[in-house]
This record gives C-alpha cells, sequence and structure tokens, in this order.
C-alpha cells in the first residue's frame, strides 16, 4: 500500500513537473513569434500553415516622369500618390500641379507617370481620369496598338520617340512618327491626348 502511494505521489509530482514546463514553452513560443512577426518574418501555426505575412502590408509602385528619383518604390498599404512622389524625391520644376489627385490610394503594381502637364496613373499607362483616350505620352505598345492602323512597328516608332525626343507637347505631334501622315491623324485624333 505504501508503495502504491509513494509511486501516486511521484506521479502527481512529476505530472506538475511537466505542466510548469509546457507553460513555460507555450510562453516562450509566443515570445519567439512576435519577434519574428516583428522582423517581417512569416510565421506558421503548429499545423504548417502561414498565419500572417508581414509584406502583405507593402504594395510596389513605379513612380516615372517628371521627378527627381524615378524608380520602383514599396510602400505601405493604403499609401498616397503625394507619398510615392515625395519617397521619388519630389516633383521637377515646371509641373502642373493641379491635375494631380495627391489623395489618390495606390494599388499594387500601380504606374504612377508624372507629365510635365499633369499626372497620369495606370497599369498600362491609361489616363487618370479615365477618359478612353489613349495618352501618347504614357502608353504601352499594347495601348498604342488598340489605335486604328497603329501595328506593333509603329507603336513601337512611337516608344522610340518618346525615349528619343521626350514627351509629345500635342497629339499633332505624333505627325512626326514615320508613316503616321494626315489621314491617319484623321482617324485617331478623337482616341489619343498627351
Amino acid at each position: 500500500m505504501k508503495r502504491k502511494f509513494f509511486l501516486v505521489l511521484l506521479s502527481l509530482l512529476f505530472a506538475s513537473g511537466c505542466q510548469k514546463e509546457a507553460v513555460y514553452d507555450i510562453k516562450e513560443a509566443s515570445e519567439e513569434s512576435t519577434e519574428a512577426a516583428d522582423s517581417g518574418a512569416v510565421i506558421y501555426s503548429e499545423s504548417g500553415q502561414e498565419e500572417k505575412d508581414a509584406a502583405d502590408d507593402i504594395i510596389c509602385v513605379y513612380v516615372c516622369g517628371e521627378v527627381a528619383s524615378p524608380g520602383v518604390y514599396e510602400l505601405p498599404q493604403g499609401s498616397r500618390v503625394y507619398e510615392a512622389i515625395d519617397v521619388a524625391g519630389g516633383l521637377l520644376d515646371g509641373v502642373d500641379t493641379t491635375k494631380i489627385n495627391m489623395a489618390q490610394r495606390l494599388s499594387d503594381g500601380q504606374q504612377i507617370t508624372v507629365a510635365p502637364h499633369g499626372l497620369q496613373t495606370g497599369e498600362s499607362g491609361t489616363s487618370a481620369d479615365g477618359a478612353g483616350k489613349v495618352n501618347l505620352n504614357t502608353a504601352g505598345k499594347e495601348e498604342l496598338m488598340t489605335l486604328s492602323g497603329i501595328g506593333e512597328a509603329r507603336a513601337e516608332d512611337i516608344l522610340e520617340y518618346r525615349k528619343k525626343y521626350g514627351s509629345f507637347s500635342s497629339i499633332e505631334d505624333i505627325m512626326n512618327i514615320s508613316g503616321i501622315g494626315g489621314k491617319m491623324f484623321e482617324k485617331i485624333k478623337d482616341d489619343i491626348e498627351v
């Protein structure tokens, strides 16, 4: 009987010692998780599933055009246009800021092109006002090819012209591109802008 009592007592002592160790391990694991979250690391639950990725709170935007330091920048989710422009070194002289919606919320992968006469935003250079016109100064090759009579070669010529001479000053400047004359200009003039 004494032996049985001794075994039960020993079992209880052993169990209480394990319980304290388990509480300590949980607290220690919690502190490690907090440290990992603060460092931006991915945290996994015991089942191996990702709990939260701090990188989900970061967006990347491409800021180009009339800014001091064009480039791709990482900003916190919910950032505004003015913050992206500030990170890119600010606006250059001569930019018409009345056409820039500095309060516009940014999204991941967005392109912000600051033109001399205002701001154009979009994933492929589409105009910020959503008028449906193709902006000759910001449109990519695919968007330029949506214009009547503009194929891949002419779209590339337009892009090359922008690299060599800078922004178009007026929509009529598109006639400086080889193969785009008065007749073609008449077809597309209502679909383009600068």
